[in-house]
């Protein structure tokens, strides 16, 4: 409970923003890069929380893609594995996968969880 307070208090401190790169597609971040891929970048991003080991991630795959493809240069949109990066997974109470997080100014905005058409997701997320 004490490193969760330590790391939101972190990231409060390092709130500036910096340009992000606009990507094609979707990207992975990491434990190790999402503050400077999702807190401090200058633009919204979403986060797909997913495993390899989850069917309905999986089936998600091509509605993230559909979903970067779309929204190119409006909002970032990157994947964080689950299984390989537990600090941020933690940090943000990802309790079942695949889950999706919408962040603007480097805050939670919304979130939707589970496997969904693409007009749903962004339905979810409040996307504009």
């Amino acid at each position: 409970m004490k490193m969760t307070f330590f790391l939101a208090a972190m990231l409060c401190i390092f709130m500036a923003t910096v340009p992000c790169d606009v990507i094609a597609g979707s990207g992975d971040v990491t434990d190790d890069t999402f503050h400077d891929d999702v807190i401090r970048c200058d633009m919204p991003v979403v986060v797909e929380f997913w495993a390899a080991r989850c069917p309905a991630c999986r089936m998600m795959s091509g509605v993230v893609d559909e979903l970067a493809s779309e929204y190119k240069g409006l909002v970032k949109v990157l994947r964080m594995n689950t299984d390989e990066n537990h600090e941020m997974t933690g940090l943000y109470e990802v309790e079942r996968i695949p889950t999706f997080v919408y962040f603007r100014d480097g805050y939670e905005e919304s979130r939707a969880v589970g496997s969904m058409t693409k007009d749903e997701l962004i339905d979810r997320l409040g996307l504009p």
